[in-house]
């Protein structure tokens, strides 16, 4: 069998399926077992990279074949593309509601709890930088517009993106959502930086509160 890496260096990264590409980062496997084949199980009980990725060090040790230098390497690995995204998010010009979900929706995959996220733009609408503003608990995200825009003043922005999820899967508004919102466009109008839009992101489907009128 043609081992991942000889298939890296002959038909290039682009050919080779997430096991390969995983088995590569592990380079060997189980007791008993190839490093494919270990790879394949771990990808498959998370159920892709983002159910690994939300894995944490101690779970992925106690992985057959993994331990904890394995497990500190897949998590680097995770952080470097982070990184690199974070780097390149500089690039994205978001022009309407369509580009903010698009980008903002792998940060929502899976995710079972309420996460708030802020788009920092220029005047260009160009993205300075994403943060994660928080992870909510039962009762969803507290958090105050103060610690929305103190980012936002930091990087030099002239407007903002607020997105978060619906574990539920439906999009729709709640009162909370919409007062919420009002607090950060009035907020925003004193302070000098535009509230663009509000995202709230389901399950395949998001809804503009601009474009619901709620801005």
């Amino acid at each position: 069998m043609e081992l991942p890496r000889e298939r890296f260096l002959k038909a290039g990264e682009g050919a080779l399926s997430d096991y390969e590409l995983l088995a590569i980062i592990l380079r060997t496997g189980a007791r008993g077992e190839d490093v494919v084949t270990t790879s394949r199980k771990l990808l498959q009980k998370y159920e892709g990279w983002t159910g690994l990725k939300k894995a944490g060090i101690g779970e992925l040790s106690s992985e057959r074949g993994v331990g904890r230098v394995k497990a500190i390497t897949i998590k680097a690995l995770f952080e470097i593309c982070r990184r690199i995204n974070s780097e390149g998010s500089g690039r994205e010009r978001i022009m309407s509601p369509e580009d903010a979900y698009e980008f903002v929706n792998p940060y929502f995959w899976k995710e079972e709890k309420e996460k708030l996220l802020l788009l920092i733009l220029d005047v260009k609408n160009k993205l300075l930088k994403l943060e994660t503003l928080g992870l909510g608990g039962g009762n969803g995200v507290v958090i105050t517009p103060k610690e929305i825009f103190t980012p936002a003043i930091r990087e030099g922005g002239s407007g903002i993106i607020l997105a978060h999820n619906h574990p539920s899967g439906d999009p729709s508004p709640s009162k909370a959502d919409v007062t919420f919102t009002k607090r950060v466009k009035d907020a925003g109008e004193i302070i000098g930086i535009q509230l663009v839009d509000h995202i709230i992101v389901g399950d395949r489907k998001f809804i503009s509160l601009k474009r619901n009128g709620n801005i």
